[in-house]
C-alpha cells in the first residue's frame, strides 16, 4: 500500500460521516441535498504549500488533526484499504475549522 502525500496547497481529509436526521427522523442519502451539503472531515496530511509567481511558499492554514468543515462533493475521491472515506482537495476549499467548546450553562454556574 502506498503513503499518500498531497502536494501543493493540497490537503488529504477524512470525511467523518455520522447519522444525519432532523428530530427523529434519519434522513437517507438520496434525499439529502448533496450540492450544498457540507461534512465534519479530519485534516490527514498536508502538502507544503503553493509556490507563488515570486518563489515564496505560501503554507496551508490547516494541520494535520484538524477537524474541518468541507462540502460534502468536491476533491477527489481516494480509494484505501480501509474503506475510510478520504478525498485530497485545495486548502481554500475548506469551509470552517472546528474547535471544541465548552457550553456552560446556568445551571451549572448557580
Amino acid at each position: 500500500m502506498h503513503k499518500v502525500l498531497p502536494e501543493g496547497d493540497n490537503i488529504l481529509v477524512e470525511i467523518l460521516e455520522g447519522n444525519e436526521k432532523i428530530g427523529s427522523l434519519f434522513i437517507p442519502e438520496k434525499a439529502r441535498d448533496n450540492n450544498r451539503d457540507a461534512v465534519a472531515a479530519k485534516v490527514i496530511a498536508v502538502g507544503p504549500g503553493r509556490v507563488t509567481e515570486y518563489g515564496s511558499r505560501v503554507e496551508c492554514t490547516q494541520k494535520e488533526g484538524d477537524i474541518v468543515l468541507v462540502p460534502r462533493v468536491n476533491g477527489y475521491k481516494i480509494e484505501t484499504e480501509t474503506k475510510a472515506k478520504q478525498r485530497i482537495m485545495k486548502s481554500c476549499e475548506v469551509l470552517a475549522k472546528l474547535e471544541e467548546s465548552r457550553i456552560i450553562t446556568l445551571d451549572a454556574v448557580s
